[in-house]
């Protein structure tokens, strides 16, 4: 896994060896290392004001990481199952983990305690993303829907069929635009209107990929979905 910083200055990875690294961009150099796991790493996520970063690992633990620090200053602990992904709340005072147990949980990053636990997956969760209004979630599933979450209250106010594992969501810049990533398709959703509808929910767009997708990204202040496949960018 990887994470670009927004002032594309630097970039963190996540290893199978168990740690991360926190790269320049321009000198291709690493800054730091950054280990404390012990377990493959599966996500990096940066925070906004990129001075703290997570971690997802297959020891089911999400940590929080200071980047003048080599050890974590949290350890969040509750799935029972490697996390998969997460992502910062808006304020960043908040972080969304997903997990093969099948669950998300919303933590208060600087108590390590969980305040939400999303159920409702019926297969492991690998995806999740948060509205830049942070008010509303997506998360994606091997069990190949897309399930929409009022982050308030923890229920689920909305089921997208995908038809094929969910490896990635991502919402547009306004919030307005859902994007989930299949093994093969890409879909973008309207996820608006499919809040409070029982079921039948249609995608805007549908596009088929020759290659197998491992991602999605809008550009900034765009409608413009990028997929990131095997090779390609599309």
């Amino acid at each position: 896994s990887v994470a670009l910083s927004r002032n594309l200055q630097h970039v963190l990875s996540g290893s199978q060896d168990g740690s991360v690294r926190l790269w320049s961009w321009h000198q291709a150099a690493v800054l730091a290392t950054y280990h404390n796991h012990g377990y493959p790493v599966w996500h990096v996520c940066l925070a906004s004001h990129q001075s703290h970063f997570l971690s997802c690992c297959h020891d089911g633990g999400l940590r929080l990481f200071d980047t003048q620090r080599l050890s974590p200053l949290r350890l969040m602990a509750g799935h029972l199952a490697d996390v998969t992904a997460a992502t910062f709340h808006a304020s960043d005072a908040y972080a969304l983990s997903a997990s093969q147990d099948g669950t998300l949980r919303l933590w208060d990053t600087s108590a390590s305690s969980c305040v939400r636990l999303l159920l409702g997956h019926s297969g492991p969760v690998t995806a999740a993303a948060v509205t830049p209004a942070a008010a509303v979630a997506a998360s994606g599933s091997e069990d190949q829907t897309v399930r929409l979450w009022d982050l308030g209250s923890g229920r689920a106010t909305a089921t997208l069929p995908h038809g094929e594992p969910v490896s990635s969501v991502a919402f547009s810049s306004d919030g307005r635009l859902l994007a989930s990533v299949g093994t093969r398709q890409l879909r973008v959703w309207n996820w608006e209107a499919a809040v409070g509808r029982d079921g039948g929910a249609e995608p805007v767009l549908c596009c088929d990929s020759p290659v197998p997708l491992i991602g999605a990204s809008f550009l900034r202040d765009s409608s413009v979905c990028l997929g990131v496949g095997v090779g390609e960018v599309a």
